[in-house]
C-alpha cells in the first residue's frame, strides 16, 4: 500500500483474514508505537542501513535508515529478516553521508549489500493491488 499509509489496525484485521501486507506509516498515527515515533527523520543520526523492529499484536513495525528513515509496517516477513541486494553507489550530500557510503562502498560504483525484506519487497511489487484488480 502506498500513499494510503498502513495503519497497525488495518494490518491486523488484514492479518485475521489471512491477508498479508506490507506498507510505509507515518510517525503522527495515533496507535503507533512511541518508541518509534519520537525518532524523527530530520534529526536521525543513525547510521546508513541502521534497523529496528518492534512486534504490536501480530504486526511488525520496521524503522530502516537508507538515505532517510523509512517506517514500514508489515505482517508477511519474520521480523528480523534480511536479504543481500545489489546496490549502486548513492549520492552524496553531506560529510557524514559521504564517509558512510564510502564504508560501505570503498570506491566501487556499486554493491551488494544486507537489506530488510520488508523494502525489497515493497520496492519490488509496490502497486501490486493495482496490478491484481
Amino acid at each position: 500500500m502506498d500513499n494510503l499509509f498502513a495503519n497497525i489496525r488495518l494490518l491486523s484485521v488484514l492479518r485475521r483474514l489471512g491477508i498479508g501486507a506490507c506498507g510505509t506509516t507515518r510517525a503522527n498515527y495515533s496507535e503507533y508505537l512511541r518508541q518509534h515515533a519520537i525518532i524523527s527523520k530530520k534529526g536521525c543520526t543513525w547510521p546508513w542501513n541502521k534497523q529496528e523492529t518492534l512486534c504490536v499484536r501480530d504486526v511488525a513495525s520496521l524503522l530502516w535508515k537508507d538515505r532517510v528513515l523509512v517506517r514500514f509496517l508489515y505482517t508477511v516477513f519474520p521480523s528480523e529478516s534480511s536479504d543481500a541486494v545489489h546496490r549502486r553507489r548513492p549520492r552524496v550530500t553531506g560529510t557524514r553521508e559521504a564517509r558512510e557510503v564510502a564504508e560501505i562502498w570503498g570506491d566501487e560504483p556499486e554493491a551488494m549489500i544486507q537489506q530488510p525484506l520488508a523494502p525489497i519487497y515493497y520496492n519490488s511489487f509496490m502497486g501490486g493491488v493495482d496490478i491484481a484488480d
